[in-house]
């Protein structure tokens, strides 16, 4: 289907808009005032309603999906901070805790289903049926207290207790379909407070809640309507104004009731999704073409729509991720990196080997990352019931990407035994033209490793990912991770817990590493660092869990998940039915390399001592250059070597066995190991010294799960297999491997086929997530020489796309360096 004119121009524009600088927007009321005894999650709800009722809006032109967080007129860009709900107690008590009122993980999706299906209407029947429920159960408790005898020890106060003068509809709003936006705002709260029953942490504050921001969403969507028909009045041309007319009839509709069509659903989707940005939620998509295709299928089937338009629509859906684009460089010149530098040093100086934050440094990548705001969308798969999914907005997704040539949104592919071969070429025919998307994950081997985890089958199979590409449980899942370093677990091994990088004592000392005199000292050494980071995060984290609670709740998130409605708890009090938490091993392919040197050169070929090895990495090589080159020498992960390979696959299951080990002992949620780095592999070898593989100190470690530099000396195929000879039924949170591909070799049919069968081959090994970048050396050097000519040129960065001319050097030239290697 050719591209219409209409995505010809909005691309342009959204083109055009990246240039020019933006001014911040936010709602700087505060929502305190009148409402300071209400519990916190309350009077965030409530915040979420004045950002809601007041924001800005744009229709951009031309677009068939309404609302936006930019404003082109005053070229205004709309952030996600609340209006001030929070006391300055509660503030400095959170603050103790490390957290803020800003302290939303993100990196969830939401039940678009849930909200197609019930609409903010539905949904909010259910939590007034609920409420309704708790005031009968108090009633009835209140009876029993009063005819118990006064001398019974037995009597006692329910801790959801709704004052039992209330009237019996907790809220007044029985049918909030029925009431316009206005009606509904001033009579949400004409009942009589209820007092103890609103204590923080009850479940009839959260079903208040519940309320408050399904209110706010319908008040979004009312206000969009009510500018679309405003828009209408003054739009000369009159196919635009009945475009206008009919995107506020879809808005009338839906979210707030059930939609009915495949505009109404995408619609709706877009509008929730950009309610959850401004509220601070930067949220995934999700499984799009599973919640959009229904309703599809039926308007093809009764002529309301045809795959043409339907095609410009999906365009249009996947324009609007990109509209808030910017370009780097105004971002660079806006940041101050000498005192970044200063701010980064004091904080890696404080560290702790259980933070978060691995990289040293961070300014750059944060810039680097000006583009990626985590909207992932996921197609293909399998379904509920273990078939495959693939349908034709699986296609109309993938045509979308291909011809906008953005970034946004990011862009994977469920892919298994099942998947028919045209999913197969049509995103292998999407990833050649450029982007390091789509990404390719395998059913075969994620389904399995959730299971054996604890994921029900059905859930398992429902799986999707975050704004990068950990996995999580569409609609069910709170979802949390930490990065832990593996490489400074083998370099506190070596180093009797100590940084080679400044000295830092970070982890017991295992002993005087020139005294193992075996490969398993050696080895056991590293394992006894690993159980000691393991440990300690997991501890961390079952201790902090629920903190956020108290400062931070997510109302309107909770009430599209699956646990809080049923439960009464926000998703932050282990409210979702499923709380994961992924911990991500940076440096991975280096400790592979590091371990396999040293049983090979040390303690088989006895090239070298343990005490050369240690004075070695003690003076990060100077002076050991022969030994270096043995080190390098040594079988690598990457290659297809079977001595690399199985000592990986060991680590592995030893990481993934002491994390069912310790699941049981902290069993508020489940632990899953993974392996990567995101974008920020040169950030975390900055925070390295020297590795026994042959590394420097402060190099770039790989990225994600990817061969070290110069060990994918058997290109693509030997990367694949090595990947796949680790059981990836150990690493359910995800093990990207990111490979690159020069374009001459994906030229032509024969090209395409050689692509297809490399996938395939991924897939029937039992790969984990796959990643290809297709560029050549040639034309990345020509982009960093003439940036203005390849804007649109795009690369994979360890969990999202971004445009190459736009990096940094550092950053540019590591893509270069990977591009070399294959």
């Amino acid at each position: 289907m050719p591209v219409s004119e209409r995505i010809i121009k909005i691309n342009e524009s959204i083109r055009s808009n990246m240039l020019r600088p933006k001014n911040s927007w936010a709602c700087d009321e505060n929502v305190i005032s009148g409402n300071g005894n209400e519990p916190l999650i309350i009077r965030n709800a409530l915040a979420v309603k004045k950002k809601l009722s007041t924001v800005p809006m744009a229709i951009w032109p031309g677009q068939l999906v309404p609302g936006s967080v930019v404003i082109p007129e005053g070229d205004l860009l709309l952030d996600g901070r609340l209006p001030d709900y929070a006391t300055p107690e509660e503030k400095e008590s959170a603050q103790a805790k490390g957290y803020t009122v800003g302290s939303i993980v993100g990196h969830i999706v939401p039940s678009y289903p849930k909200l197609l299906q019930k609409g903010a209407s539905g949904i909010t029947r259910d939590a007034i049926e609920k409420l309704d429920a708790l005031i009968a159960a108090d009633k009835l408790a209140s009876l029993n207290d009063v005819n118990k005898p006064t001398s019974s020890n037995a009597a006692h106060k329910p801790t959801s207790s709704i004052a039992i003068n209330k009237p019996t509809s907790s809220i007044a709003i029985n049918k909030p379909v029925a009431l316009n936006a206005a009606d509904k705002h001033a009579s949400l709260y004409a009942s009589e407070k209820p007092a103890a029953s609103n204590a923080p942490g009850s479940s009839a504050a959260f079903y208040k809640a519940c309320c408050i921001v399904m209110d706010a969403l319908e008040i979004f969507a009312s206000r969009y309507a009510a500018l679309c028909e405003e828009t209408a009045k003054q739009t000369p041309d009159p196919k635009r104004a009945g475009e206008l007319l009919a995107m506020a009839a879809d808005l009338r509709h839906s979210p707030s009731k059930p939609a009915e069509t495949f505009t109404q659903a995408v619609n709706a989707i877009w509008l929730a999704h950009i309610a959850f940005q401004l509220t601070g939620n930067f949220l995934a998509i999700g499984r799009f073409d599973q919640h959009t295709w229904p309703y599809l299928e039926a308007d093809l089937k009764c002529g309301a729509i045809d795959l043409e338009k339907a095609q410009e629509i999906v365009d249009c859906f996947f324009l609007k991720f990109n509209e808030r684009s910017m370009d780097n460089g105004i971002v660079y010149e806006k940041t101050d990196f000498d005192k970044a530098r200063v701010s980064n040093e004091a904080r890696w100086a404080n560290r702790n080997p259980f933070a978060h934050q691995t990289q040293r440094t961070n300014a750059r990548d944060d810039v680097d990352a000006t583009n990626h705001w985590l909207q992932n969308v996921i197609v293909g798969g399998l379904g509920t019931d273990g078939f495959d999914t693939t349908n034709p907005v699986t296609y109309l997704c993938l045509e979308s990407f291909d011809r906008n040539r953005m970034t946004n949104p990011c862009l994977t592919v469920r892919l298994s035994s099942q998947t028919p071969d045209e999913l197969y070429k049509k995103s292998c025919e999407v990833l050649i033209n450029g982007g390091g998307l789509p990404a390719f994950f395998n059913d075969d081997a994620i389904v399995p490793a959730l299971i054996k985890f604890g994921i029900a089958p059905e859930d398992a199979r429902d799986y999707t990912n975050d704004g990068c590409w950990e996995i999580i449980i569409a609609g069910q899942n709170d979802f949390y991770f930490d990065r832990f370093n593996m490489l400074r677990c083998l370099e506190w091994a070596l180093n009797r817990g100590k940084s080679r990088v400044d000295g830092k004592q970070e982890a017991p000392d295992p002993g005087d590493p020139i005294l193992f005199s075996t490969y398993e000292q050696v080895y056991g050494a590293f394992l006894d660092e690993l159980y000691y980071e393991l440990d300690g995060l997991m501890e961390k984290n079952h201790r902090q869990f629920g903190e956020r609670y108290d400062i931070a709740p997510v109302p309107l998130l909770s009430a599209l998940l699956a646990g809080p409605m049923e439960d009464g708890n926000d998703m932050t009090k282990c409210g979702a039915k499923y709380v994961t938490y992924g911990l991500i091993a940076e440096g991975a392919s280096h400790v592979i390399d590091s371990l396999a040197a040293i049983k090979k050169v040390i303690f088989e070929d006895k090239a070298a001592t343990m005490q050369d090895l240690i004075c070695a990495l003690d003076d990060n090589y100077n002076g050991y250059g022969a030994l270096r080159a043995r080190l390098a020498a040594a079988p690598k992960f990457g290659r297809n070597d079977k001595y690399a390979d199985d000592i990986g696959d060991n680590i592995f299951t030893k990481f993934s066995e002491k994390t069912l080990e310790l699941n049981k002992k902290y069993n508020s949620m489940i632990f899953l190991p993974g392996a990567g780095t995101f974008s920020w592999y040169i950030a975390i070898g900055e925070g390295c010294g020297p590795s026994p593989d042959g590394r420097l100190a402060n190099e770039a470690v790989s990225s994600n799960f990817s061969p070290s530099a110069g060990a994918a000396t058997r290109g693509v195929t030997g990367s694949i297999v090595s990947h796949a000879a680790i059981d990836m039924s150990n690493l359910p949170v995800g093990s990207p491997t990111d490979l690159r591909l020069s374009s001459k070799l994906v030229t032509g049919k024969g090209g395409l086929e050689r692509l297809t069968g490399i996938v395939k081959s991924f897939v029937s090994l039992g790969g984990n997530m796959l990643t290809l970048t297709i560029a050549d050396t040639e034309l990345l050097r020509r982009a960093q020489a003439d940036p203005g000519r390849y804007r649109d040129l795009r690369v994979r960065m360890g969990g999202w796309s971004a445009y190459f001319t736009m990096l940094s050097k550092e950053q540019q030239e590591h893509h270069i360096q990977k591009q070399d290697e294959l």
